[in-house]
């Protein structure tokens, strides 16, 4: 799954190297999108949904959908102090239906990748 998710990310830079960045430094990532592609191998960690962030503020990890992507919301949005207003707000779960999801990756999609 690593060396998948890290052509894909590789792919993403090269098609738009303005948008997306691999690069996990936050000065060589700054205006862009960083896809961190190391998440994905046995024993890394990422932070759950809905986890408080051990950062100023108590900001919280939070789905979101893409108009609020769109919109160009912060991280540091949702903490401990709004989080309950904001799923107050919410007409729908933006994870809803995840679990259900089945996908895998075929040949085909590694062979187009290269």
């Amino acid at each position: 799954m690593k060396g998948f998710a890290r052509t894909v990310v590789e792919q993403l830079v090269k098609l738009q190297p303005k948008a997306y960045t691999p690069n996990a430094s936050k000065a060589g990532r700054k205006g862009k999108i960083y896809l961190d592609y190391l998440r994905n191998s046995k024993g890394a960690n990422a932070i759950a949904a809905y986890s408080t962030r051990a950062k100023a503020g108590a900001p919280v990890s939070v789905p979101i959908t893409w108009e609020e992507l769109e919109s160009g919301i912060q991280s540091d949005a949702f903490n401990v102090t709004n989080i309950m207003e904001r799923l107050k707000k919410l007409r729908k779960e933006p994870w809803e239906g995840f679990d259900e999801v089945r996908q895998s990756i075929t040949s085909e999609m590694k062979r187009r990748l290269g």
